[in-house]
């Protein structure tokens, strides 16, 4: 939305007012220059319930600006958001000329919610010159499996420890943090581990990649909870570009991300993920590597331009939004 910044000019970041997702605004000042400059698209990247989205909307009417406007959903689990919340989402997606949703289902449930115009669904970039290939690895009769993410149990820590236990070929680096730190030594150390899993701790995105280039294979094995479900798994994607193989649950939006790129099983199986694993790194490496590279190559920063771009030009025809211009007052 904000004006292309003239050359060397340096744009900078508008205050925001809270920090909670979905009950932050914007300073308004900012918001209304840019409105009122005329842009052509303006992109609200938040869900369509948050107050930041109902600011944005309520400036766009209070400058007089008709620009069409596209939405952004990642929520892939269907809520009832309480009032006004439901309200703000409701307008917000009866009138917008499009959406992007990062996974399939948040786009189903937006047309099931009142979104009248188009969504795309367009994955979460990545940087295809930073996550690249490492060195090949020597082949092992010990396979390293790896994992990153936060040690909570949604993401399926504990049932990766417990496929370790069911082969004795698997090892496994897990890096992260998070509740589950403190105990568990003590769950590696109960299932007899303590000689296969190293603990890496929380480490720094400078060194996610070579990370990647030290694991065989790498487990995303989340589990679905009341209230929560993986809404892309930006890890699997990373770890594709790298050329690992990867095995995920078919928690939420992870059999999408993964695209048949990788091997997918059942949440919470245990023996399904050793077996996976196993086979993901042996005999079905080299294909896993070739697809996961492919895959990897559509979530680039370059395809997810292509796809904002053919977004903005859809939005931009008078007919996506020309019918609901006429109805753009802020109403319940």
């Amino acid at each position: 939305m904000t004006p292309h910044p003239r050359p060397g000019e340096r744009v900078r970041p508008t205050p925001t007012l809270g920090s909670h997702p979905a009950l932050f605004v914007f300073d308004p000042l900012p918001i209304l220059r840019a409105l009122r400059a005329g842009p052509d698209v303006i992109d609200i990247h938040e869900e369509p319930f948050a107050l930041v989205t109902a600011e944005v909307l309520l400036l766009r009417w209070l400058s007089g600006c008709r620009a069409p406007f596209i939405l952004y959903t990642a929520q892939n689990l269907e809520k009832r958001y309480p009032v006004p919340f439901r309200w703000f989402e409701r307008f917000a997606l009866g009138r917008a000329a499009g959406l992007s949703a990062c996974n399939r289902e948040a786009a189903r449930i937006s047309r099931r919610k009142g979104l009248r115009s188009s969504a795309r669904v367009i994955p979460l970039g990545i940087d295809l010159s930073t996550f690249t290939p490492g060195p090949p690895r020597a082949a092992g009769e010990a396979i390293t499996v790896g994992f990153v993410g936060r040690l909570v149990p949604e993401k399926g820590i504990l049932v990766l420890l417990d496929a370790l236990a069911h082969d004795r070929r698997l090892r496994a680096r897990i890096a992260g943090g998070g509740p589950l730190g403190t105990t568990l030594p003590a769950e590696i150390t109960q299932r007899g581990l303590s000689e296969r899993v190293e603990l890496v701790g929380s480490i720094d995105s400078a060194d996610v990649v070579a990370f990647y280039h030290s694991v065989d294979v790498m487990a995303v094995p989340s589990i679905a909870r009341p209230g929560w479900t993986e809404q892309f798994g930006r890890v699997a994607v990373e770890a594709m570009a790298c050329g690992v193989p990867v095995v995920a649950s078919d928690a939420g939006a992870l059999p999408d991300v993964v695209a048949g790129a990788g091997i997918i099983v059942a949440e919470g199986d245990s023996v399904a993920l050793a077996d996976a694993l196993v086979r993901a790194s042996t005999i079905e490496a080299d294909e896993l590597r070739e697809r996961g590279r492919a895959r990897a190559a559509e979530c680039s920063w370059d395809a997810v331009a292509r796809d904002y771009l053919a977004l903005y030009e859809e939005a931009s025809k008078p007919a996506a939004w020309a019918s609901r211009a006429g109805s753009d007052t802020p109403s319940t």
